[in-house]
Protein backbone atom coordinates (compact mmCIF):
# COMPACT_ATOMS: atom_id res chain seq x y z
CA UNK A 1 0.00 0.00 0.00
CA UNK A 2 3.06 2.39 0.37
CA UNK A 3 4.10 2.53 -3.24
CA UNK A 4 0.09 3.25 -3.98
CA UNK A 5 -0.44 6.20 -1.60
CA UNK A 6 3.32 7.33 -3.11
CA UNK A 7 1.56 7.07 -6.87
CA UNK A 8 -1.80 8.47 -5.63
CA UNK A 9 0.48 11.46 -4.08
CA UNK A 10 2.15 12.52 -7.34
CA UNK A 11 -1.26 12.57 -9.52
CA UNK A 12 -2.59 14.95 -7.14
CA UNK A 13 0.37 17.13 -7.31
CA UNK A 14 0.18 17.05 -11.22
CA UNK A 15 -3.59 17.67 -10.90
CA UNK A 16 -2.64 21.30 -9.31
CA UNK A 17 -1.03 21.27 -12.54
CA UNK A 18 0.49 24.94 -13.37
CA UNK A 19 0.20 26.43 -9.63
CA UNK A 20 0.34 30.56 -9.91
CA UNK A 21 1.56 32.62 -7.26
CA UNK A 22 1.04 36.28 -8.34
CA UNK A 23 4.23 36.38 -10.69
CA UNK A 24 5.97 33.37 -9.87
CA UNK A 25 3.94 30.32 -11.52
CA UNK A 26 4.92 25.95 -10.55
CA UNK A 27 4.60 23.57 -13.41
CA UNK A 28 5.18 19.93 -11.96
CA UNK A 29 5.65 16.81 -14.54
CA UNK A 30 5.50 13.09 -12.76
CA UNK A 31 6.53 11.66 -15.99
CA UNK A 32 9.48 12.63 -15.65
CA UNK A 33 9.42 14.22 -12.45
CA UNK A 34 10.93 17.66 -13.35
CA UNK A 35 9.55 20.54 -11.90
CA UNK A 36 9.63 24.33 -13.56
CA UNK A 37 9.17 27.34 -11.38
CA UNK A 38 8.69 30.61 -13.63
CA UNK A 39 9.21 34.30 -11.99
CA UNK A 40 8.16 37.66 -14.57
CA UNK A 41 8.45 34.84 -17.68
CA UNK A 42 6.51 32.68 -19.49
CA UNK A 43 7.37 29.76 -22.18
CA UNK A 44 5.66 27.42 -24.46
CA UNK A 45 7.10 24.52 -23.02
CA UNK A 46 9.37 22.30 -21.20
CA UNK A 47 11.12 19.64 -23.11
CA UNK A 48 13.26 16.77 -21.60
CA UNK A 49 14.78 14.53 -24.75
CA UNK A 50 17.60 12.17 -25.16
CA UNK A 51 20.79 13.57 -26.86
CA UNK A 52 20.57 13.27 -31.18
CA UNK A 53 16.45 13.95 -30.47
CA UNK A 54 16.33 10.28 -31.58
CA UNK A 55 13.63 8.13 -29.62
CA UNK A 56 11.78 8.99 -26.52
CA UNK A 57 13.04 9.68 -22.61
CA UNK A 58 10.86 7.08 -20.76
CA UNK A 59 12.28 7.94 -17.41
CA UNK A 60 14.32 9.43 -14.94
CA UNK A 61 16.80 6.16 -15.03
CA UNK A 62 19.70 6.95 -17.48
CA UNK A 63 22.82 4.82 -18.14
CA UNK A 64 26.67 6.78 -17.08
CA UNK A 65 27.07 6.94 -21.13
CA UNK A 66 23.66 8.93 -21.92
CA UNK A 67 22.88 12.48 -22.18
CA UNK A 68 19.89 14.22 -22.03
CA UNK A 69 19.28 17.71 -23.26
CA UNK A 70 16.82 20.18 -21.03
CA UNK A 71 15.20 22.65 -23.37
CA UNK A 72 12.93 25.53 -22.29
CA UNK A 73 10.45 26.32 -25.86
CA UNK A 74 10.24 29.85 -26.71
CA UNK A 75 10.80 31.83 -23.38
CA UNK A 76 9.41 34.79 -23.08
CA UNK A 77 9.59 38.10 -20.65
CA UNK A 78 13.29 39.41 -21.25
CA UNK A 79 14.14 43.21 -21.37
CA UNK A 80 15.56 44.20 -24.60
CA UNK A 81 18.24 46.74 -24.43
CA UNK A 82 19.26 48.37 -27.35
CA UNK A 83 17.01 45.65 -29.68
CA UNK A 84 18.81 42.68 -28.07
CA UNK A 85 18.26 40.41 -25.09
CA UNK A 86 20.77 39.28 -22.61
CA UNK A 87 20.36 35.85 -21.11
CA UNK A 88 22.01 33.43 -18.47
CA UNK A 89 22.07 29.93 -18.31
CA UNK A 90 22.79 28.48 -14.76
CA UNK A 91 23.91 24.90 -13.54
CA UNK A 92 23.63 22.75 -10.42
CA UNK A 93 24.14 19.64 -10.52
CA UNK A 94 24.01 17.47 -6.49
CA UNK A 95 24.85 13.93 -6.37
CA UNK A 96 21.97 13.29 -3.81
CA UNK A 97 23.05 9.95 -1.72
CA UNK A 98 26.30 11.83 -1.05
CA UNK A 99 24.80 15.29 -0.11
CA UNK A 100 27.38 17.00 -2.34
CA UNK A 101 27.41 19.74 -4.88
CA UNK A 102 29.63 18.11 -8.16
CA UNK A 103 28.94 21.25 -10.26
CA UNK A 104 27.83 24.67 -9.76
CA UNK A 105 28.05 27.35 -12.79
CA UNK A 106 26.50 30.74 -11.95
CA UNK A 107 26.54 31.80 -16.12
CA UNK A 108 27.65 29.62 -18.88
CA UNK A 109 27.07 32.26 -21.28
CA UNK A 110 28.71 34.96 -18.94
CA UNK A 111 30.66 37.10 -21.88
CA UNK A 112 26.63 36.79 -24.01
CA UNK A 113 26.70 39.54 -25.97
CA UNK A 114 22.91 39.37 -26.66
CA UNK A 115 21.16 38.29 -29.41
CA UNK A 116 17.67 39.70 -31.21
CA UNK A 117 14.79 38.52 -30.15
CA UNK A 118 13.62 36.69 -33.35
CA UNK A 119 16.85 34.83 -32.79
CA UNK A 120 15.87 33.62 -29.49
CA UNK A 121 13.07 30.57 -30.08
CA UNK A 122 14.86 27.87 -27.41
CA UNK A 123 17.16 27.67 -24.87
CA UNK A 124 18.59 24.14 -23.69
CA UNK A 125 20.81 22.40 -21.73
CA UNK A 126 22.84 19.24 -22.11
CA UNK A 127 23.58 17.18 -18.93
CA UNK A 128 25.85 14.10 -19.25
CA UNK A 129 26.81 12.05 -16.02
CA UNK A 130 30.58 11.61 -15.89
CA UNK A 131 31.36 8.08 -16.86
CA UNK A 132 32.46 7.42 -13.48
CA UNK A 133 29.23 7.68 -11.77
CA UNK A 134 27.92 4.90 -9.93
CA UNK A 135 24.91 2.88 -10.46
CA UNK A 136 21.73 4.08 -8.60
CA UNK A 137 23.73 7.65 -7.56
CA UNK A 138 20.80 9.91 -8.55
CA UNK A 139 21.93 13.61 -9.45
CA UNK A 140 19.84 16.60 -8.97
CA UNK A 141 19.89 18.97 -11.89
CA UNK A 142 18.91 22.06 -11.48
CA UNK A 143 19.01 24.35 -14.56
CA UNK A 144 18.34 28.33 -14.19
CA UNK A 145 17.32 30.05 -17.25
CA UNK A 146 17.34 33.65 -16.27
CA UNK A 147 17.16 37.46 -17.96
CA UNK A 148 20.25 39.50 -17.17
CA UNK A 149 18.37 42.92 -17.74
CA UNK A 150 15.79 41.86 -15.24
CA UNK A 151 14.80 39.41 -11.88
CA UNK A 152 13.16 36.94 -15.07
CA UNK A 153 13.75 33.76 -14.37
CA UNK A 154 12.84 29.93 -15.07
CA UNK A 155 14.12 27.53 -13.06
CA UNK A 156 13.84 23.30 -13.68
CA UNK A 157 14.46 20.82 -11.27
CA UNK A 158 15.17 17.18 -12.69
CA UNK A 159 16.66 14.10 -10.63
CA UNK A 160 18.65 11.37 -12.74
CA UNK A 161 19.22 8.03 -11.50
CA UNK A 162 22.10 6.31 -12.76
CA UNK A 163 22.32 2.49 -14.33
CA UNK A 164 25.11 1.14 -16.07
CA UNK A 165 24.29 0.56 -19.94
CA UNK A 166 24.23 -3.03 -19.13
CA UNK A 167 21.12 -2.38 -16.80
CA UNK A 168 19.42 -0.91 -19.12
CA UNK A 169 17.83 -2.35 -22.34
CA UNK A 170 15.53 -0.17 -24.52
CA UNK A 171 13.09 -2.21 -27.18
CA UNK A 172 10.47 -1.68 -29.67
CA UNK A 173 8.44 -3.47 -31.53
CA UNK A 174 6.42 -2.10 -34.42
CA UNK A 175 3.07 -3.03 -35.15
CA UNK A 176 2.09 -2.94 -38.74
CA UNK A 177 -0.44 -4.76 -41.71
CA UNK A 178 0.06 -3.34 -45.09
CA UNK A 179 -3.01 -1.91 -46.13
CA UNK A 180 -4.70 -3.64 -43.40
CA UNK A 181 -4.25 -1.27 -40.58
CA UNK A 182 -2.25 1.15 -39.45
CA UNK A 183 1.16 1.15 -38.08
CA UNK A 184 2.51 2.13 -34.17
CA UNK A 185 5.53 1.49 -32.34
CA UNK A 186 5.69 0.91 -28.80
CA UNK A 187 8.55 1.50 -27.03
CA UNK A 188 10.12 -0.23 -23.60
CA UNK A 189 12.89 -0.32 -20.98
CA UNK A 190 14.22 -3.64 -19.40
CA UNK A 191 10.51 -5.41 -21.03
CA UNK A 192 9.82 -7.19 -24.02
CA UNK A 193 6.85 -5.25 -26.18
CA UNK A 194 5.35 -8.59 -28.07
CA UNK A 195 2.54 -9.55 -26.08
CA UNK A 196 1.58 -6.09 -25.92
CA UNK A 197 -1.05 -3.48 -27.68
CA UNK A 198 -2.97 -0.90 -28.32
CA UNK A 199 -7.08 -1.98 -28.14
CA UNK A 200 -9.87 -0.34 -30.15
CA UNK A 201 -13.62 -1.35 -28.37
CA UNK A 202 -11.50 -4.96 -26.82
CA UNK A 203 -9.78 -5.61 -30.51
CA UNK A 204 -6.24 -4.78 -31.98
CA UNK A 205 -6.35 -1.46 -33.05
CA UNK A 206 -6.67 -1.02 -37.02
CA UNK A 207 -7.32 2.48 -37.49
CA UNK A 208 -6.00 5.64 -35.92
CA UNK A 209 -9.10 7.48 -35.32
CA UNK A 210 -12.06 7.05 -32.77
CA UNK A 211 -15.29 8.48 -32.02
CA UNK A 212 -16.55 9.67 -28.83
CA UNK A 213 -18.16 6.38 -28.09
CA UNK A 214 -15.01 4.63 -28.66
CA UNK A 215 -13.38 2.38 -26.30
CA UNK A 216 -9.18 3.07 -26.72
CA UNK A 217 -7.18 1.21 -24.16
CA UNK A 218 -3.68 0.15 -23.80
CA UNK A 219 -2.74 -4.03 -23.07
CA UNK A 220 -0.11 -4.74 -21.39
CA UNK A 221 1.72 -8.10 -20.57
CA UNK A 222 1.92 -7.88 -17.17
CA UNK A 223 3.73 -11.52 -16.90
CA UNK A 224 6.74 -9.08 -18.15
CA UNK A 225 6.78 -7.94 -14.95
CA UNK A 226 8.87 -9.15 -12.01
CA UNK A 227 7.84 -6.15 -9.69
CA UNK A 228 3.97 -5.85 -8.90
CA UNK A 229 3.74 -2.25 -8.27
CA UNK A 230 1.87 -0.96 -11.42
CA UNK A 231 1.15 2.29 -12.01
CA UNK A 232 0.49 4.28 -14.91
CA UNK A 233 0.68 8.23 -16.71
CA UNK A 234 -0.51 9.45 -20.01
CA UNK A 235 -1.52 12.88 -21.71
CA UNK A 236 -3.59 14.19 -24.59
CA UNK A 237 -1.00 16.78 -26.83
CA UNK A 238 -3.46 19.06 -29.48
CA UNK A 239 -1.40 19.58 -32.47
CA UNK A 240 -0.25 22.77 -31.20
CA UNK A 241 1.83 21.62 -28.39
CA UNK A 242 -0.81 22.33 -25.84
CA UNK A 243 -1.41 19.25 -23.44
CA UNK A 244 -5.59 18.95 -22.96
CA UNK A 245 -5.59 16.68 -20.19
CA UNK A 246 -3.48 14.19 -18.47
CA UNK A 247 -4.08 10.87 -15.83
CA UNK A 248 -2.04 9.05 -13.52
CA UNK A 249 -2.81 6.01 -11.69
CA UNK A 250 -2.24 3.01 -9.36
CA UNK A 251 -2.95 -0.09 -10.05
CA UNK A 252 -3.14 -3.03 -6.71
CA UNK A 253 -1.11 -6.73 -7.94
CA UNK A 254 -4.37 -8.21 -9.23
CA UNK A 255 -4.48 -5.83 -12.06
CA UNK A 256 -5.00 -7.74 -15.38
CA UNK A 257 -2.97 -5.16 -17.43
CA UNK A 258 -5.34 -3.38 -19.29
CA UNK A 259 -5.29 0.25 -19.41
CA UNK A 260 -8.50 2.22 -20.15
CA UNK A 261 -8.17 6.28 -21.46
CA UNK A 262 -10.85 8.44 -20.80
CA UNK A 263 -11.33 10.74 -23.15
CA UNK A 264 -11.39 14.46 -22.12
CA UNK A 265 -14.62 15.58 -22.78
CA UNK A 266 -12.78 19.40 -24.16
CA UNK A 267 -11.90 17.28 -26.99
CA UNK A 268 -12.30 18.88 -31.23
CA UNK A 269 -12.56 17.04 -34.14
CA UNK A 270 -8.66 17.16 -35.15
CA UNK A 271 -5.48 15.02 -34.63
CA UNK A 272 -4.53 14.59 -30.83
CA UNK A 273 -1.00 13.01 -29.70
CA UNK A 274 -1.75 10.14 -26.90
CA UNK A 275 1.43 9.78 -24.92
CA UNK A 276 1.27 6.38 -22.33
CA UNK A 277 3.98 5.26 -20.03
CA UNK A 278 3.37 2.28 -18.04
CA UNK A 279 5.59 1.30 -15.37
CA UNK A 280 6.93 -1.14 -12.12
CA UNK A 281 10.05 -1.65 -10.14
CA UNK A 282 10.72 -4.09 -13.24
CA UNK A 283 10.81 -1.25 -16.26
CA UNK A 284 8.41 0.85 -18.47
CA UNK A 285 7.20 0.72 -21.78
CA UNK A 286 4.48 3.12 -23.78
CA UNK A 287 4.13 4.69 -26.84
CA UNK A 288 3.62 8.07 -28.25
CA UNK A 289 1.18 7.94 -31.38
CA UNK A 290 -1.02 10.29 -32.71
CA UNK A 291 -5.14 10.09 -33.12
CA UNK A 292 -7.98 12.03 -34.57
CA UNK A 293 -11.16 12.42 -32.56
CA UNK A 294 -14.07 12.32 -34.71
CA UNK A 295 -16.34 13.27 -32.30
CA UNK A 296 -19.77 11.72 -32.71
CA UNK A 297 -19.20 10.70 -36.46
CA UNK A 298 -18.04 6.90 -36.68
CA UNK A 299 -15.47 7.88 -39.30
CA UNK A 300 -13.58 10.58 -40.86
CA UNK A 301 -14.90 12.69 -43.81
CA UNK A 302 -12.55 12.88 -47.55
CA UNK A 303 -11.08 16.66 -45.95
CA UNK A 304 -10.07 15.46 -42.34
CA UNK A 305 -8.38 12.43 -44.08
CA UNK A 306 -6.35 14.58 -45.78
CA UNK A 307 -5.75 16.83 -42.47
CA UNK A 308 -4.11 13.91 -40.82
CA UNK A 309 -2.47 12.89 -43.35
CA UNK A 310 -0.66 15.99 -43.66
CA UNK A 311 -0.06 15.73 -39.78
CA UNK A 312 1.92 12.63 -40.50
CA UNK A 313 3.60 14.32 -43.42
CA UNK A 314 4.87 17.03 -40.82
CA UNK A 315 6.43 13.83 -38.47
CA UNK A 316 7.98 12.05 -41.00
CA UNK A 317 10.09 15.38 -42.70
CA UNK A 318 11.42 15.98 -39.44
CA UNK A 319 12.40 12.60 -38.81
CA UNK A 320 13.69 12.50 -42.38
CA UNK A 321 15.80 16.07 -41.80
CA UNK A 322 17.34 14.28 -38.28
CA UNK A 323 17.94 11.16 -40.39
CA UNK A 324 15.69 8.55 -38.83
CA UNK A 325 14.85 6.77 -41.66
CA UNK A 326 13.36 4.19 -40.44
CA UNK A 327 10.86 5.40 -37.82
CA UNK A 328 9.80 8.04 -40.41
CA UNK A 329 8.88 5.26 -43.17
CA UNK A 330 6.36 3.68 -40.29
CA UNK A 331 4.79 7.36 -40.06
CA UNK A 332 4.51 7.58 -43.70
CA UNK A 333 2.72 4.42 -44.14
CA UNK A 334 0.37 6.50 -41.97
CA UNK A 335 -0.04 9.13 -44.02
CA UNK A 336 -0.47 7.19 -46.94
CA UNK A 337 -3.20 5.03 -45.19
CA UNK A 338 -5.25 7.73 -44.76
CA UNK A 339 -4.85 9.56 -48.00
CA UNK A 340 -3.52 7.49 -51.02
CA UNK A 341 -3.58 10.24 -53.48
CA UNK A 342 -0.72 12.26 -51.01
CA UNK A 343 2.40 12.05 -53.51
CA UNK A 344 4.37 13.71 -51.13
CA UNK A 345 4.49 11.11 -48.53
CA UNK A 346 5.15 8.42 -51.48
CA UNK A 347 8.34 10.94 -52.35
CA UNK A 348 9.50 10.74 -48.66
CA UNK A 349 9.32 7.09 -48.64
CA UNK A 350 12.17 7.21 -51.24
CA UNK A 351 13.96 9.39 -49.54
CA UNK A 352 13.76 7.66 -46.33
CA UNK A 353 14.32 4.51 -48.53
CA UNK A 354 17.25 5.51 -50.76
CA UNK A 355 19.06 6.95 -47.16
CA UNK A 356 18.69 3.29 -46.21
CA UNK A 357 20.13 2.15 -49.40
CA UNK A 358 17.19 0.48 -50.68
CA UNK A 359 16.81 1.87 -54.00
CA UNK A 360 14.36 -0.34 -55.97
CA UNK A 361 12.19 0.22 -52.86
CA UNK A 362 12.54 4.03 -53.40
CA UNK A 363 12.17 3.55 -57.12
CA UNK A 364 8.80 1.91 -56.34
CA UNK A 365 7.65 4.70 -54.23
CA UNK A 366 8.58 7.50 -56.73
CA UNK A 367 6.36 5.89 -59.26
CA UNK A 368 3.78 5.80 -57.04
CA UNK A 369 3.98 9.33 -56.13
CA UNK A 370 4.31 10.43 -59.84
CA UNK A 371 1.00 8.64 -60.95
CA UNK A 372 -0.79 10.57 -57.71
CA UNK A 373 1.14 13.73 -59.51
CA UNK A 374 2.45 13.21 -63.17
CA UNK A 375 3.91 17.12 -62.85
CA UNK A 376 5.97 16.43 -59.31
CA UNK A 377 9.00 17.70 -60.10
CA UNK A 378 10.93 16.80 -57.34
CA UNK A 379 10.12 13.47 -57.43
CA UNK A 380 11.16 13.18 -61.24
CA UNK A 381 14.44 14.21 -59.85
CA UNK A 382 14.59 11.77 -57.23
CA UNK A 383 13.59 9.19 -59.76
CA UNK A 384 16.31 10.35 -61.80
CA UNK A 385 18.93 10.42 -58.51
CA UNK A 386 17.39 6.51 -57.42
CA UNK A 387 18.59 5.07 -61.06
CA UNK A 388 21.94 7.20 -60.93
CA UNK A 389 22.22 5.12 -57.52
CA UNK A 390 21.35 1.78 -58.92
CA UNK A 391 23.98 2.90 -62.09
CA UNK A 392 20.83 2.21 -64.36
CA UNK A 393 22.50 5.43 -66.56
CA UNK A 394 20.77 5.03 -69.68
CA UNK A 395 17.32 5.09 -67.61
CA UNK A 396 18.63 8.14 -65.56
CA UNK A 397 19.68 10.00 -68.75
CA UNK A 398 16.08 9.15 -69.93
CA UNK A 399 14.95 11.06 -66.89
CA UNK A 400 16.93 13.90 -66.34
CA UNK A 401 16.03 14.36 -70.45
CA UNK A 402 12.48 14.38 -69.59
CA UNK A 403 12.88 16.88 -66.82
CA UNK A 404 14.67 19.05 -69.28
CA UNK A 405 12.00 18.77 -71.86
CA UNK A 406 9.49 20.12 -69.10
CA UNK A 407 11.90 22.73 -67.54
CA UNK A 408 14.51 23.49 -70.05
CA UNK A 409 16.05 26.19 -67.19
CA UNK A 410 16.99 23.40 -64.83
CA UNK A 411 20.65 23.69 -64.10
CA UNK A 412 20.81 21.02 -61.79
CA UNK A 413 19.29 18.00 -64.21
CA UNK A 414 21.99 19.49 -67.30
CA UNK A 415 24.89 18.89 -64.81
CA UNK A 416 23.78 15.29 -63.99
CA UNK A 417 23.52 15.06 -67.80
CA UNK A 418 26.83 15.97 -67.69
CA UNK A 419 28.08 13.80 -64.62
CA UNK A 420 26.59 11.08 -66.47
CA UNK A 421 27.67 11.45 -70.07
CA UNK A 422 31.09 11.66 -68.62
CA UNK A 423 30.61 8.31 -66.33
CA UNK A 424 28.84 6.79 -69.94
CA UNK A 425 32.78 8.56 -71.55
CA UNK A 426 30.65 10.89 -73.40
CA UNK A 427 33.16 13.60 -73.84
CA UNK A 428 31.50 16.07 -75.95
CA UNK A 429 27.82 15.74 -75.18
CA UNK A 430 29.32 15.92 -71.30
CA UNK A 431 30.62 19.23 -72.44
CA UNK A 432 27.46 20.30 -74.24
CA UNK A 433 25.12 20.31 -71.23
CA UNK A 434 27.45 21.32 -68.60
CA UNK A 435 28.08 24.16 -71.15
CA UNK A 436 24.01 24.71 -70.66
CA UNK A 437 24.27 23.91 -66.75
CA UNK A 438 26.82 26.64 -66.22
CA UNK A 439 25.20 29.17 -68.89
CA UNK A 440 21.72 28.59 -66.94
CA UNK A 441 24.18 28.51 -63.12
CA UNK A 442 22.83 32.06 -61.60
CA UNK A 443 24.05 30.92 -58.27
CA UNK A 444 27.21 30.52 -59.64
CA UNK A 445 27.83 26.42 -58.08
CA UNK A 446 31.03 25.34 -59.10
CA UNK A 447 30.14 21.45 -59.54
CA UNK A 448 29.53 21.68 -63.57
CA UNK A 449 33.18 23.53 -63.89
CA UNK A 450 35.08 20.76 -61.94
CA UNK A 451 32.67 17.80 -63.93
CA UNK A 452 33.50 20.09 -67.53
CA UNK A 453 36.84 20.11 -66.20
CA UNK A 454 37.11 16.51 -66.30
CA UNK A 455 35.16 15.76 -70.03
CA UNK A 456 37.93 18.53 -71.77
CA UNK A 457 41.10 16.44 -70.04
CA UNK A 458 39.45 13.50 -71.79
CA UNK A 459 39.38 15.32 -75.23
CA UNK A 460 42.82 17.00 -74.76
CA UNK A 461 41.42 20.72 -75.12
CA UNK A 462 43.58 21.98 -71.98
CA UNK A 463 43.37 25.62 -72.95
CA UNK A 464 39.74 24.78 -71.90
CA UNK A 465 40.76 22.89 -68.78
CA UNK A 466 42.85 26.23 -67.76
CA UNK A 467 39.89 28.36 -68.41
CA UNK A 468 37.69 26.57 -66.14
CA UNK A 469 40.30 26.29 -63.42
CA UNK A 470 40.32 30.18 -63.44
CA UNK A 471 36.66 30.34 -62.92
CA UNK A 472 37.00 28.32 -59.92
CA UNK A 473 40.14 29.81 -58.85
CA UNK A 474 37.73 33.32 -58.74
CA UNK A 475 35.25 31.43 -57.00
CA UNK A 476 37.69 30.10 -54.07
CA UNK A 477 40.26 32.33 -54.15
CA UNK A 478 41.79 30.70 -50.89
CA UNK A 479 41.92 27.41 -53.02
CA UNK A 480 45.68 27.14 -53.50
CA UNK A 481 44.54 23.54 -56.00
CA UNK A 482 43.26 25.76 -58.62
CA UNK A 483 46.48 28.17 -59.03
CA UNK A 484 48.32 24.84 -58.60
CA UNK A 485 46.27 23.24 -61.39
CA UNK A 486 46.41 26.14 -63.88
CA UNK A 487 50.26 26.35 -63.34
CA UNK A 488 50.32 22.57 -64.19
CA UNK A 489 48.51 22.40 -67.23
CA UNK A 490 50.29 25.82 -68.78
CA UNK A 491 53.31 23.82 -68.48
CA UNK A 492 51.40 20.78 -70.42
CA UNK A 493 50.87 24.23 -73.17
CA UNK A 494 54.64 25.46 -72.75
CA UNK A 495 53.70 28.83 -70.94
CA UNK A 496 55.99 28.65 -68.46
CA UNK A 497 55.80 31.93 -67.47
CA UNK A 498 52.19 31.57 -67.29
CA UNK A 499 52.74 28.72 -65.20
CA UNK A 500 54.73 30.66 -62.77
CA UNK A 501 52.35 32.86 -61.85
CA UNK A 502 50.01 30.58 -60.96
CA UNK A 503 52.05 28.74 -59.17
CA UNK A 504 53.47 31.37 -57.05
CA UNK A 505 49.19 32.12 -56.41
CA UNK A 506 49.56 28.77 -55.34
CA UNK A 507 52.73 28.95 -52.82
CA UNK A 508 51.40 32.38 -51.28
CA UNK A 509 48.27 30.38 -49.98
CA UNK A 510 49.71 27.05 -48.97
CA UNK A 511 53.75 27.57 -48.44
CA UNK A 512 54.22 24.09 -47.45
CA UNK A 513 52.50 21.95 -50.51
CA UNK A 514 55.61 20.50 -52.18
CA UNK A 515 53.91 20.24 -55.27
CA UNK A 516 53.06 23.55 -56.97
CA UNK A 517 57.24 24.73 -55.79
CA UNK A 518 58.00 21.15 -57.75
CA UNK A 519 56.43 22.78 -60.87
CA UNK A 520 57.21 26.14 -60.92
CA UNK A 521 61.32 24.44 -60.28
CA UNK A 522 60.26 22.44 -63.74
CA UNK A 523 59.04 25.74 -65.87
CA UNK A 524 62.27 27.93 -64.54
CA UNK A 525 64.49 24.71 -65.96
CA UNK A 526 62.33 24.82 -69.30
CA UNK A 527 63.10 28.69 -69.32
CA UNK A 528 66.78 28.31 -68.68
CA UNK A 529 66.83 29.50 -64.92
CA UNK A 530 68.76 26.79 -63.84
CA UNK A 531 69.70 28.23 -60.47
CA UNK A 532 66.15 29.40 -59.29
CA UNK A 533 64.73 25.76 -60.85
CA UNK A 534 67.74 23.98 -58.28
CA UNK A 535 66.47 25.93 -55.28
CA UNK A 536 63.07 25.09 -56.11
CA UNK A 537 63.93 21.10 -56.57
CA UNK A 538 66.14 21.09 -53.05
CA UNK A 539 62.91 23.06 -51.21
CA UNK A 540 60.30 20.75 -52.73
CA UNK A 541 62.79 17.60 -51.81
CA UNK A 542 63.24 19.35 -48.31
CA UNK A 543 59.32 19.80 -47.62
CA UNK A 544 58.03 16.38 -49.89
CA UNK A 545 60.71 14.35 -48.88
CA UNK A 546 59.52 11.13 -50.28
CA UNK A 547 56.41 12.09 -51.85
CA UNK A 548 58.08 14.31 -54.32
CA UNK A 549 58.12 12.54 -58.17
CA UNK A 550 61.82 10.38 -58.53
CA UNK A 551 62.12 12.54 -61.85
CA UNK A 552 63.44 15.49 -59.86
CA UNK A 553 67.13 13.78 -59.61
CA UNK A 554 67.36 13.95 -63.69
CA UNK A 555 65.61 17.05 -63.30
CA UNK A 556 68.59 18.33 -60.77
CA UNK A 557 70.93 16.50 -62.79
CA UNK A 558 70.11 18.44 -66.38
CA UNK A 559 70.11 21.70 -64.30
CA UNK A 560 73.58 21.01 -62.82
CA UNK A 561 75.32 19.51 -66.41
CA UNK A 562 73.68 23.09 -68.18
CA UNK A 563 75.73 25.09 -64.93
CA UNK A 564 78.66 22.85 -66.43
CA UNK A 565 79.31 21.16 -62.65
CA UNK A 566 79.45 17.47 -64.58
CA UNK A 567 80.15 15.79 -61.43
CA UNK A 568 77.37 16.65 -58.99
CA UNK A 569 75.09 16.09 -62.17
CA UNK A 570 76.37 12.65 -62.71
CA UNK A 571 75.31 11.76 -59.21
CA UNK A 572 71.91 12.84 -59.74
CA UNK A 573 71.63 11.11 -63.01
CA UNK A 574 72.75 7.86 -61.68
CA UNK A 575 70.47 8.28 -58.57
CA UNK A 576 67.80 8.53 -61.07
CA UNK A 577 68.96 5.23 -63.17
CA UNK A 578 68.70 3.41 -59.85
CA UNK A 579 65.21 4.33 -59.52
CA UNK A 580 64.04 3.35 -62.93
CA UNK A 581 63.48 6.78 -64.19
CA UNK A 582 62.93 7.31 -68.20
CA UNK A 583 65.27 8.85 -70.12
CA UNK A 584 67.93 8.67 -66.73
CA UNK A 585 69.92 5.55 -68.72
CA UNK A 586 70.85 7.32 -71.70
CA UNK A 587 71.37 10.51 -69.44
CA UNK A 588 74.63 8.37 -67.70
CA UNK A 589 75.97 7.15 -71.16
CA UNK A 590 75.37 10.16 -73.00
CA UNK A 591 77.12 12.75 -70.01
CA UNK A 592 78.98 10.71 -67.65
CA UNK A 593 80.30 7.87 -70.05
CA UNK A 594 79.08 4.60 -68.57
Amino acid sequence: MKNIRYYQLVFFVFLVGFQSYGQVSVERNPFLKWKATSHLMEYAKVSIEPVGGNGTLLSNQISNKQGVIIKLEKPKGFVESEGKIFFGLGVRVINVGLDKEVLNVEDIYESNEGVSAELLQNLSLRFSPDTTAKPFDIYLVKARFFDKKSDGEVLIEIPFSIRKNSDISFSTHNYSSWSISPSYKLIGQNLPLEESEIQLDGNSLNQLHFSSDSKLSFKVDVSKFQQKNYSSYYYFTDSKGNTVSEAGQAFPESWNGKLDFELPKSLQTEPYLLTVSVESASGRMGFSEWFFYTGEEKSLNSKQKEEFSEVFMKIAKRLNVSKNSRDALQVLDNAISYNPNNAQAFYEKAWANNELNRAGMAETNLKNALKVNPNYLAADQELAYTYKKQKKYELAIAQYEKIVETHPNHYKSYYELGWLANEMKQYDRAVEVLSKAIELNINNFYQPYSERVLANKRLGKLDAVVQDYEKLSEMFPANADYPYQIGYYKIDLKDYLGAIEALDKSIEIDLYNYKPIYEKAYAQKMLGNYKEAIKGFEYALEIGKSKVPNAVNLYLGDCLYALENRADACEYYEKAKKLKVKNAFERVKEFCGK
